[in-house]
């Protein structure tokens, strides 16, 4: 059964594909480019929100909340995805007062979110409902996380930015099975930094979970969005 996993690079999309001959990975230049490349995949989990709040909620919707409860010392790296209607905005200072002005509470956005709204425009503009069923939501340090605690990891990982943390997202991917040392050699075909090829190979393996059967659903019963869409992570 084929799965895979997407991350976002400043050119585009790496694609880790895994079949079975085994890892893959290409590079996409739009997220249509990336299903053509991906149409008989079972499974495709992408690192960017999926589903997204009218009015805007402390701690951003209940599956980044559980999110971050789920990963402790590690909360920050996830953060709270904007308000559709601000996915419009043209510069950051519009789309947080549009978030801003959604709800009573009068939530701001990071500039970390500002930054990934193209991409979260493109991946909207793609989604529905029912390609849900096979495109899904995740969040690679969640993804990890679930990982290390699976391998008996007792020690907080070390950030990716770091050599001792990408030295243990390897170690821990290829104990699972899904050896990245190969795609890390191909970084410049794949026009992808080596944090983005883990991540995209972390979500690869969740997408195998979920072919599995045995994946973790945040939170196990998502509301849907105005569109239909469910807001959860899988890990």
């Amino acid at each position: 059964m084929k799965v895979a996993g997407i991350d976002g690079t400043k050119a585009g999309w790496v694609v880790v594909v895994r079949d079975e001959h085994g890892l893959a990975g290409f590079e996409a230049r739009s997220i249509y480019d990336v299903f053509l490349g991906l149409a008989d995949a079972a499974f495709v989990a992408i690192d960017m929100p999926i589903g997204f709040l009218d009015a805007a909620a402390k701690g951003g919707r209940a599956c980044e909340q559980l999110a971050r409860a789920a990963m402790p010392g590690r909360a920050s790296c996830v953060f709270s995805s904007p308000v559709r209607a601000a996915l419009v905005a043209g510069d950051y200072p519009e789309a947080s007062n549009i978030n801003r002005l959604s709800s009573p509470d009068g939530l701001g956005l990071s500039k970390q979110s500002f930054a990934l709204f193209a991409k979260m425009r493109e991946v909207d503009d793609f989604m529905t409902p029912e390609l849900q069923n096979v495109l899904f939501e995740v969040h690679p340090e969640l993804s990890f996380t679930h990982l290390a605690n699976a391998a008996g990891m007792t020690e907080r990982l070390a950030t990716k930015h770091e050599f001792d943390g990408l030295s243990a997202r390897v170690e821990l991917l290829a104990g699972a099975g899904m050896d990245p040392r190969e795609l890390l050699r191909a970084r410049a075909s794949l026009k992808a930094k080596s944090d983005d090829i883990l991540d995209a190979t972390v979500a690869c393996w969740t997408a195998g979970r979920r072919a599995a059967g045995v994946a973790v659903r945040y939170p196990a019963a998502p509301a849907r969005d105005s569109r239909g869409l469910f807001m959860e992570m899988w890990s």
